[in-house]
C-alpha cells in the first residue's frame, strides 16, 4: 500500500502500537479464528508481524507466508520477529504487492487478513488474488474496522467530532474506516464461497472497569496515531487535538464511563 493510504504512518512509535493494539485485542480476534489444521498460512499486509506473533503463540506447528509491502514495516518485522530464533524459522516474509502475487496457485492451507483492506483503494483485487493462492475448500479470515459502531458515554462531541474527521480522512486516503461492513460482499465479489460474518462486540462498563479502562487506553493511542496525517491534510489543530485528549482522560477517569465497539470479522471459503 502506498503511503498516502496509511492513516497512522509508519514513525517507531505507530510500530509499537500495533503490536501493544495486537496483544489488547487478542483475546477478541481469535475467539473464532481456528487455524488448529493448518500447516502453511498466508498472512496478508502483515505490518511488523504483530499478529504474526500471536498466531505462532497458538499455533506451535503452523508456517506463515507473510505479505507486506512497505520497506519500513518489513525492516522492523526483522529487527523484532524474525531475528528471535523462537519464529525466524517458521516465518517467510515476501516484499510485494498484494494483488500481483508471484506465486503458485493453490498452495495455502488458509488465508489470515487484518486490519489491512480500510487501507487499500481496491480490496477486491486483493482478496481474489489471496482467493487464487488457497487450496480448493481452504477459508480465509478476515478481520476489519467499522468505526460508525463507536459508542461513548458520557457523551463526548470533542471526540466524536474528531473520531468523524479520522474516517472523513481516511475516506480522502483512498481507505474507508467502515469496511467492516461490507466484508461480505467484498468476498463475494472476489469469488468465495459459504461466507460467514458477524460482529465482535467490545461492551464495557462499570462492571468491568478494568478491561474498560485497557480499551479507552487502547483507545486514546489509536487516536493520536491519526494527528500527524490529519494535520498533513489540514484537518484540525494541535490545539483540538489536545482539547479532545483531554476530554478522553475524563472519560477515563470517569466510574460511569461505558465503551462500546464492534468490528466485523469474516470467514469465506475459497
Amino acid at each position: 500500500m502506498a503511503d498516502r493510504n496509511y492513516i497512522h504512518g509508519y514513525s517507531s512509535q505507530e510500530q509499537e502500537r500495533l503490536v501493544d493494539q495486537a496483544r489488547v485485542l487478542d483475546q477478541f480476534i481469535f475467539e473464532n479464528i481456528d487455524l488448529s489444521d493448518v500447516d502453511h498460512l498466508l498472512e496478508v499486509g502483515s505490518g511488523v508481524c504483530a499478529q504474526t506473533v500471536l498466531i505462532l503463540e497458538r499455533y506451535p506447528n503452523i508456517r506463515i507466508t507473510c505479505i507486506e509491502y512497505d520497506e519500513r514495516q518489513i525492516e522492523a518485522a526483522q529487527q523484532h520477529v524474525l531475528s528471535n530464533p523462537n519464529y525466524s524459522d517458521r516465518i517467510t516474509l515476501i516484499h510485494a504487492d498484494a494483488t500481483d502475487l508471484k506465486l503458485a496457485d493453490d498452495q495455502f492451507d488458509a488465508a489470515y487478513i487484518c486490519w489491512v483492506l480500510e487501507h487499500v483503494p481496491d480490496p477486491v483485487s486483493i482478496l481474489k488474488e489471496t482467493r487464487r493462492l488457497l487450496k480448493p475448500g481452504a477459508a480465509a479470515y478476515l478481520t476489519e474496522v467499522a468505526h460508525n459502531n463507536l459508542h461513548l458515554e458520557p457523551h463526548t462531541p470533542s471526540a466524536m467530532k474528531l473520531w468523524q474527521q479520522i474516517i472523513d480522512t481516511q475516506a480522502a486516503l483512498g481507505g474507508n474506516a467502515n469496511i467492516g461492513f461490507q466484508l461480505s460482499n467484498l468476498c463475494a465479489a472476489a469469488g468465495f464461497d459459504s461466507i460467514q460474518t458477524w460482529p465482535k462486540n467490545m461492551f464495557f462498563d462499570r462492571t468491568q472497569a478494568e478491561h474498560r479502562d485497557t480499551l479507552l487506553n487502547y483507545w486514546n493511542g489509536l487516536i493520536a496515531s491519526n494527528f500527524d496525517v490529519l494535520l498533513e491534510q489540514g484537518v484540525g489543530s494541535h490545539e483540538e487535538f489536545n482539547s479532545v485528549m483531554e476530554k478522553v482522560e475524563e472519560l477515563r477517569k470517569d466510574p460511569n464511563a461505558v465503551f462500546s465497539y464492534a468490528f466485523i470479522q469474516a470467514k469465506a471459503i475459497a
